[in-house]
């Protein structure tokens, strides 16, 4: 996977890096970072669900990255997913598993 940068980010580290540096080099520095072309990014989302696991105490543990999190009191299993997404991967508490989508349901009407 290629590594993806912030351009603000570049332009900031040029700026002290570059800060002894003349004027002319700064300038070509800075408009060569400004005028890159920037790159295509459509990242994939992660799907995955909540799995229940009882140790010492109660766990859930995402099905994508394998996260755990303490669960907390509540009176139905409802309260305890607490989360639609993983804090620590970003993967969609939806019913997918992995990078996949869970299924939609289809709904016919008879009319």
């Amino acid at each position: 996977m290629e590594d993806l940068i912030r351009r603000k980010d570049v332009l900031n580290a040029l700026d002290v890096g570059l800060a002894d540096a003349p004027l002319y080099i700064q300038a070509t520095a800075m408009q060569c970072v400004t005028e890159a072309p920037a790159a295509a990014v459509s990242e994939r989302r992660k799907h995955g669900t909540w799995k229940n696991v009882f140790r010492f105490a109660p766990y859930q543990v995402c099905s994508a990255c394998g996260f755990e999190m303490p669960m907390v009191a509540g009176e139905n299993v409802e309260e305890i997913r607490l989360y639609r997404y993983c804090p620590d991967c970003g993967a969609r508490m939806d019913g997918g598993d992995g990078d996949e989508r869970p299924a939609k349901e289809h709904r016919c009407s008879d009319a």
